[in-house]
C-alpha cells in the first residue's frame, strides 16, 4: 500500500510508521485516523505511513511471505506496528510470540520501535479478552515494546455504555466508532500523546459527544497500560 502523502504541520519531518496486520488495521482507514488524531494532539505530531496488509493474515504468514520483512529492512521507520490475527493469541499463543519476536528483532535492527496493537475479542466472546490482551501485554513487557491497548479500551467503553456499537455487523471487525477508539490508543503508543488532547480532530462517522467519551476511555486504558 503506498505511503500517505500528508504535508507535515511542523518544521521537522513527519514520523514514518509501518503497519503490519490485516483488516483489523485497515478497516475504516484506521491509520489515516491515527494521523488525523496525532495532528490534533498537543503538541501536534505527524506521520506518513505504509502498510503491509492481507485479510485474515497471521504474523507468521506475513513473515514467510517476505514483503513485511523487506519493508522493515528498507529502514527509516520511527515505529513498526504489529497486529496479530484476532484469535491467534487464544488459539496459538506460542506461534504469536515467536513471530512477534522475529518482527521485533527485525524492527530493532532497522532502528524502529515496536508497537503492539492489541485487538479485541469477537462479539459474544468477552471471556477471550484476557488471553488476547494478556498475550500482547506480556510480549510488550518482555521486548520493551509499546502497547496500544485497544481491546482493553473496548471493554471499558462497553462496560460504561453497553449499547455503544463498536462492532461492525459481522461481529468481528470494528465499526467507525470502534476503529476510532483503536486509533486513539495508537496515538498514545506511537507519540505518547494524551488521547484527550485530540478532540479537535473531526472523523467521519464519529459525533462530537461520542468522540469525547471515547477519548476519555482511551486515556484511562492507556494510563492503565503505562502503570
Amino acid at each position: 500500500m503506498p505511503a500517505s502523502d500528508a504535508v507535515p504541520p511542523q518544521d521537522h519531518p513527519p514520523a514514518r510508521v509501518l503497519f503490519i496486520g490485516n483488516s483489523h488495521t485497515y478497516y475504516h482507514d484506521m491509520p489515516d485516523t491515527v494521523k488525523l488524531l496525532a495532528r490534533a494532539a498537543q503538541p501536534p505530531a505527524d506521520m506518513v505511513w505504509e502498510g503491509v496488509f492481507a485479510g485474515g493474515s497471521t504474523l507468521e504468514r506475513h513473515w514467510h511471505a517476505g514483503e513485511a520483512k523487506e519493508a522493515i529492512d528498507r529502514g527509516g521507520w520511527k515505529a513498526v506496528v504489529l497486529q496479530e490475527q484476532s484469535t491467534r493469541p487464544v488459539e496459538d499463543p506460542q506461534a504469536m510470540a515467536e513471530y512477534v519476536r522475529r518482527f521485533h528483532e527485525a524492527a530493532a535492527t532497522a532502528g524502529a520501535q515496536t508497537v503492539l496493537y492489541a485487538t479485541w475479542p469477537r462479539r459474544g466472546r468477552p471471556y477471550d479478552l484476557d488471553a488476547i490482551a494478556g498475550g500482547y501485554e506480556s510480549l510488550a513487557c518482555e521486548l520493551s515494546a509499546r502497547l496500544a491497548p485497544a481491546g482493553r479500551a473496548w471493554a471499558l467503553a462497553q462496560q460504561e455504555r453497553p449499547h455503544i456499537e463498536l462492532y461492525d455487523t459481522d461481529g468481528r471487525h470494528a465499526s467507525p466508532l470502534g476503529s476510532y477508539l483503536a486509533a486513539c490508543t495508537l496515538v498514545w503508543a506511537l507519540f505518547g500523546r494524551d488521547p484527550r488532547a485530540c478532540g479537535e480532530a473531526q472523523v467521519p462517522g464519529v459525533r462530537f459527544d461520542e468522540a469525547t467519551f471515547l477519548l476519555e476511555v482511551a486515556f484511562r486504558a492507556t494510563a492503565q497500560a503505562s502503570g
